[in-house]
């Protein structure tokens, strides 16, 4: 499935999501939470980390990506572990091509 990646995160009053003057995007979140590492989540073996890497490396700085079904679902999946409602609702709507 095709993913557009460059799509701008909006507050809800419409305003561009910043993080350090830096628009927030679907790709920039979604690298984001790949990357992010829980020390409270050990069960995390190294080859889902290098999993997670290679998929993080494959969509950064990708205005459109190609991803699988499966990639899809673990992007959506830490990012609703790791991010709010505002951010979680427009990252997975632009994961199922809404």
């Amino acid at each position: 499935m095709k993913v557009n990646l460059s799509a701008i995160l909006l507050s809800i009053n419409g305003e561009q999501i910043k993080q350090a003057e830096v628009v927030q995007t679907v790709g920039t979140i979604a690298v984001e939470a790949l990357q992010i590492f829980d020390t409270r989540d050990t069960a995390i073996s190294g080859d889902e980390k290098a999993k997670r890497w290679k998929l993080a490396c494959r969509i950064h700085g990708q205005a459109e990506a190609e991803i699988s079904i499966e990639e899809a679902k673990l992007i959506k999946d830490l990012v609703g572990k790791y991010y709010g409602p505002v951010i979680v609702g427009q990252v997975w709507d632009a994961l199922e091509g809404k």
